[in-house]
């Protein structure tokens, strides 16, 4: 019987790879991705490089299935693998050298309900329901931009704590890649889409009152939420409490408290949303969140509004009893004192 491609891939990979290879040891790897998939991961480590590039062949296996003849799959397989290993380096030395990385620092969030295992190992801070971890960003050559995420282990060899590590991602980031605050109008039919948050007047509540909240480049944009001060400035630009929508990992619509909708029928805008509009590996969360201006807090505002009703209620009864209590002392006193 014919062998799939990553067996055969890990028997046969060193005969397309540069002779240096010949001693490598070649293994497959089942790798947990950030939408918690399992993918296979063909890796090679050469003794005493430090370095294990990996490529995963979910993709090649596909493209075996549509007909491409595996020895292309090998050559270009080798291709990757013998440049990650020379990109590697550059990444291995932004593992060692914090002051190297620091600048490269970004912050994404997560859905903690939807991704409890990948962000097992990575030190996270709430924002509100949301976890917010840190990544560094690193141009790799022929393939864009690439997110590596900041591990306890990379953490600790930094010697960093992680509240220094977020403040100092927030920090990198809006210094290469600033917040902005769009109006969603502008987004949709506007040519020129100014940003809100560099402007210290209230904003005047025209038409439907929505907006965007994301960063210049709009790649990972939802993070700025977990960035100090950006909330506070929002609710003073808008002058009340906010809802914060998460559409997207690339942005956040964030809606005035102003009682036009309820808190249910904002999760199912998002719902829809997620589900005909958002590539599946872009969708970040459900779960619509509420700012509070005077206590500055982020979170769900069904979970307030329960404790609230709850705290209405027990002041309803007390104040029942007491006007109980004050109206039969009222008909006690009528009657005046029996004989």
């Amino acid at each position: 019987m014919e062998q799939g491609l990553p067996e055969y891939a890990r028997r046969h990979i060193k005969e397309y790879l540069p002779p240096d290879y010949r001693d490598a040891d070649v293994t497959l790897e089942k790798i947990r991705q950030n939408n918690d998939r399992l993918l296979t991961g063909l890796a090679v480590h050469k003794e005493g490089s430090g370095l294990t590039p990996m490529v995963y062949l979910e993709p090649y296996m596909e493209e075996m299935r549509a007909g491409r003849r595996r020895a292309s799959i090998m050559r270009e397989l080798a291709g990757i693998l013998a440049e990650d290993g020379r990109e590697a380096i550059l990444r291995k030395t932004m593992r060692e050298d914090y002051d190297k990385a620091r600048p490269w620092l970004a912050v994404r969030l997560y859905d903690p309900d939807k991704y409890r295992e990948y962000l097992k190992d990575k030190p996270s801070m709430p924002c509100g329901e949301l976890a917010a971890i840190c990544k560094v960003r690193a141009r790799e050559k022929g393939r864009g931009i690439r997110e590596a995420p900041v591990t306890y282990g990379i953490m600790e060899a930094w010697g960093i704590t992680k509240e220094q590590l977020h403040k100092d991602a927030a920090v990198a980031e809006s210094t290469r890649n600033p917040a902005c605050l769009y109006r969603m109008g502008d987004m949709l039919f506007g040519e020129e889409c100014p940003n809100l948050l560099e402007g210290t007047a209230p904003l005047a509540m025209e038409g439907i009152p929505a907006y965007i909240l994301t960063n210049h480049d709009m790649q990972g944009g939802a993070g700025t939420l977990a960035w100090d001060g950006i909330l506070e400035k929002v609710g003073d630009l808008l002058g009340a409490d906010f809802y914060v929508l998460p559409s997207s990992a690339n942005e956040a619509m964030i809606l005035p408290d102003d009682g036009r909708m309820a808190p249910e029928e904002m999760e199912q805008m998002v719902r829809d949303v997620n589900m005909e509009r958002v590539a599946p590996q872009l969708r970040l969360s459900e779960k619509v969140q509420h700012y509070d201006r005077a206590s500055k807090t982020l979170g769900r505002r069904q979970e307030k509004g329960l404790l609230g009703q709850l705290a209405d209620n027990r002041e309803q009864i007390r104040e029942k009893d007491a006007g109980e209590k004050g109206m039969a002392a009222k008909q006690a006193g009528r009657k005046g004192p029996e004989l």
